[in-house]
């Protein structure tokens, strides 16, 4: 009998155990523009590491440049009750369903290249990589150049470094520009 109540004891005492680690167990979710995107993937790793590093689990939810799936996901990752949401190149704008969702479950989200709306705690500037990326193309380009500008007018992050380049090289007489829109997913 003491064997038994002992068995039973250490079973009880793992399972709270479990629970307790389990509640306290943190999980990012990150909600992709495009997962297979070479920038997008190095994004997403280096987020996986820093979260990872801190012991935290990563859901990653690839949209396929869709807003109505970026905001599905979120609302998805909100009823999981993840810790926090890491959005990837969607406007804010563009996702306020999934942000509502956020801030009801009291989840906080950060975006790269979105806009500090209600909800978003912290964000990226793509016009600065926009304005820092037309600098070094002109500087090492010189004042004639043939430039190949591939755009993608879905993603904020492009829209913000386009805006960026297209001031950059205004005015520039020697500068051509040949504009070619991408499709994604393809």
């Amino acid at each position: 009998m003491k064997r038994l109540l002992l068995a039973l004891l250490t079973a009880g005492t793992m399972i709270v155990s479990t629970a307790v680690q389990a509640q306290d167990h943190k999980t990012l979710g990150i909600v992709a523009l495009l997962a297979n995107d070479a920038l997008n993937i190095a994004v997403i790793g280096g987020a996986t590491d820093a979260a990872k590093a801190a012991g935290w689990d990563v859901k990653v939810t690839d949209t396929q440049a869709s807003a109505d799936q970026a905001n599905a996901a979120m609302n998805s990752f909100a009823a999981q009750h993840v810790d926090a949401i890491f959005v990837l190149a969607f406007a804010s704008s563009s996702i306020g369903s999934g942000l509502a969702a956020a801030r009801d479950a009291h989840i906080p989200v950060g975006t790269w290249g979105g806009e500090i709306v209600p909800g978003i705690v912290a964000t990226t500037s793509g016009r600065q990589v926009g304005d820092d990326s037309v600098k070094y193309l002109l500087e090492k380009a010189g004042d004639k150049a043939n430039v190949l500008a591939m755009t993608f007018h879905p993603g904020k992050l492009c829209i913000d470094r386009g805006m960026a380049f297209d001031e950059g090289v205004k005015g520039k007489s020697g500068v051509k520009v040949d504009y070619s829109e991408v499709v994604a997913p393809g």
